[in-house]
């Protein structure tokens, strides 16, 4: 899946959307449902998947546009599909794996997390963050698992589960701050004077 936040990191939104499908990314992920909306009307047909939570107001723009939504509280809007971000130990938007298996799963298309620590040099909390999404993805059979960034794609391939997200390896850049040919990387953009 192809993360396009932030104008794509500055390369362009839009553009680099459509060459990372073009390329065979199956979704593309936002941060937020303005990002997603924008990106609709020339994919009308792609899966967009908001990962930020939804600012007050926001839950109609996201119908509206057929997005999917990440939840990080357990309270499922009305006519979205949604991803359930189960916090594995990282502290930031998420909810609890207690919450998570007590929701309705009518909605629920996906269950994700986020690694902290996928680009540090000691893989020790990855490794437990990656267990414990493990066990929680076996609580929902046929229903998509994604938890991989970028360093977590390159580095672990246990982590990669039913899809990946990648951002900045997308453009080049080496999510480990290293030179990104050791990663058979290459940037896709570059200026000359």
């Amino acid at each position: 899946w192809a993360v396009v936040k932030a104008d794509a990191y500055g390369h362009g939104a839009a553009d680099s959307a459509g060459a990372a499908l073009d390329a065979g990314a199956s979704a593309l992920c936002v941060v937020t449902a303005q990002e997603g909306a924008a990106l609709r009307s020339r994919f009308p047909e792609s899966r967009i998947l908001v990962m930020g939570p939804l600012a007050e107001g926001e839950e109609a723009l996201a119908r509206e546009a057929r997005l999917e939504v990440a939840l990080s509280r357990p309270r499922i809007p009305d006519g979205l599909r949604v991803h359930l971000k189960v916090d594995t130990g990282m502290g930031r938007w998420g909810m609890a794996p207690e919450e998570a298996l007590a929701l309705p799963r009518e909605q629920v298309v996906g269950v994700m997390s986020h690694l902290a620590t996928a680009d540090e040099e000691d893989d020790s909390f990855a490794r437990r963050q990656i267990e414990r999404f493990r066990e929680i993805v076996a609580a929902f059979p046929g229903v998509q698992a994604h938890l991989a960034n970028s360093a977590a794609a390159l580095r672990f391939p246990e982590a990669r589960f039913d899809a990946v997200r990648c951002g900045i390896a997308l453009y080049g850049l080496s999510p480990f701050g290293d030179d990104p040919g050791r990663h058979g990387l290459e940037p896709v953009l570059a200026w000359r004077s």
